[in-house]
């Protein structure tokens, strides 16, 4: 049950990442798509 909860904090707390750095590069009109998507790859790979 703790485990989890403790997987479940874990997935919410990522999400919350990828939804705040998504806002962040909205407002960076110079972010091209390419940069965007390397950018969520680095993420990724790095979790």
């Amino acid at each position: 049950m703790n485990k989890n909860s403790h997987t479940i904090g874990i997935i919410f707390r990522t999400a919350e990442i990828f939804t705040v750095a998504e806002s962040t590069f909205d407002n960076l009109t110079l972010a091209s798509h390419f940069e965007k998507r390397a950018f969520f790859i680095f993420v990724t790979v790095c979790q």
